[in-house]
C-alpha cells in the first residue's frame, strides 16, 4: 500500500472518494472516457472563374485522453528532458509556480507519480484535414497545346487542429492499434503533407 501520509507542500492532492477521513488505495475509482459526446465533420468549396478552393474538417467532443507521454516525460523526477511546463513547478513558498505544477522529487515514494486524474486530459478537437487550391487554365491557352483541359492544384493534409491536448494529437489509440482506444503512449503524430499536381485531359 502507498504511503499517503508522506505528502509535502507543493505534491498532488488527493481526493478522499469513500470520504472516511484517510487517503487509502480504496479511493481508487474509474476516471476518463475515451468516447466523445459527439463527432462532426463539414467541407465547404468554391469555384470562380477557373479557380477552386475547397477545405474538409472534423472532430470530436467530450472525449478524454490518458496523455501517458506527460506521464513520463513531465514527471519532475529528473530522469528524462522535461516539458517547458516544469519552468512554472512549485520550488518552494517564495517561488510557489502556478499552482498547477507539482515540485521536483526524486524518491523512492512519490506518490506524484502514481496515476490520477492529472494526466487525464480534454480529447477535444477541431482539424483542418485538407486545403486544396487549383485553376484551371484558359481555353486559348490549351487550344495552342492541344489539351482540352489542365488543372493545377496543390494541397495541405492535415493543415491545422484546434485544441487544448498538450499531446501530438488527441485522437490516438494505444500504439496506433484499437483495442486501448484513449491511451497516448508514444504514438507517432498525424504528418502534414504538402503535394502539388497537374491533371491534363487530352
Amino acid at each position: 500500500m502507498a504511503d499517503y501520509d508522506n505528502v509535502y507542500i507543493g505534491d498532488v492532492k488527493w481526493k478522499d472518494v469513500d470520504g472516511n477521513g484517510k487517503i487509502t488505495e480504496d479511493d481508487r475509482e474509474v476516471i476518463g472516457n475515451n468516447y466523445p459526446d459527439f463527432t462532426f465533420g463539414f467541407n465547404t468549396s468554391f469555384n470562380w472563374k477557373g479557380l477552386s478552393f475547397s477545405t474538409t474538417f472534423d472532430g470530436q467532443y467530450g472525449a478524454e485522453v490518458i496523455n501517458f507521454s506527460r506521464y513520463y516525460i513531465a514527471n519532475q523526477e529528473g530522469g528524462v528532458n522535461t516539458m517547458k511546463s516544469g519552468v512554472d513547478r512549485y520550488r518552494d513558498e517564495t517561488n510557489p509556480g502556478n499552482g498547477m505544477i507539482y515540485r521536483a522529487n526524486r524518491a523512492a515514494k512519490n506518490l506524484n507519480t502514481k496515476f490520477s486524474t492529472y494526466f487525464v486530459e480534454d480529447a477535444s478537437f477541431l482539424r483542418c484535414t485538407n486545403i486544396t487550391l487549383g485553376y484551371n487554365l484558359s481555353n486559348q491557352f490549351l487550344n495552342r497545346l492541344t489539351i482540352n483541359n489542365v488543372y493545377v492544384y496543390g494541397t495541405v493534409d492535415n493543415a491545422l487542429m484546434l485544441t487544448d491536448y498538450l499531446g501530438y494529437n488527441p485522437d490516438v489509440d494505444y500504439n496506433s492499434g484499437n483495442l486501448a482506444p484513449g491511451i497516448d503512449f508514444g504514438t507517432y503524430p498525424i504528418a502534414r503533407t504538402y503535394s502539388l499536381g497537374v491533371k491534363l485531359s487530352f
